[in-house]
C-alpha cells in the first residue's frame, strides 16, 4: 500500500502553523525554511507538542528555496507520495483519507487535486 506523507513548509505565522498542525491526520513533516532565527526555535517548539517531526533548512528568504527544501526531505524518506501544504493554510477534514483512498486505488507519479475532486 502506498505511503503518503503530507509536509507543511512554514511561514512565520505561528498561530497558523498550529491550525495546519491540527488539521493534518496521518504523517507529517514540518519543514521549517525561514530566516528568522527566532521563528525557528518556537516553530520547533511548537512541534515538540503534536506528532509531528521537524526539520530546519537552510533559507535564502525566497519561497522557492522553501518548497526545493520540501522536496529534499521527502526524498530522504521511504513515502511514496508528498501532499504539500503552506503553513498558513489547513487541510479541509477527511481531505488526506480521500486522497489516501484515491493514491491507493490507481497508480499515479503525479496527482493535482482540486477542492471540488476532494469533497466529491
Amino acid at each position: 500500500m502506498p505511503k503518503l506523507l503530507t509536509a507543511i513548509l512554514t511561514s512565520e505565522d505561528l498561530p497558523r502553523l498550529k491550525r495546519c498542525i491540527k488539521s493534518i491526520d496521518g504523517d507529517c513533516l514540518v519543514v521549517c525554511n525561514s530566516t528568522n532565527s527566532q521563528f525557528q526555535i518556537d516553530a520547533k517548539k511548537l512541534c515538540a507538542k503534536f506528532p509531528v517531526k521537524f526539520v530546519n533548512t537552510e533559507s535564502n528568504g525566497k519561497l522557492g528555496k522553501g518548497k526545493n527544501a520540501v522536496l529534499e526531505q521527502f526524498i530522504k524518506t521511504d513515502y511514496d507520495y508528498l501532499f504539500q501544504v503552506d503553513g498558513d493554510d489547513f487541510v479541509y477534514p477527511g481531505a488526506i483519507k480521500k486522497v489516501n483512498d484515491i493514491i491507493n486505488k490507481h497508480d499515479f507519479d503525479v496527482l493535482a487535486l482540486t477542492e471540488s475532486e476532494v469533497w466529491d
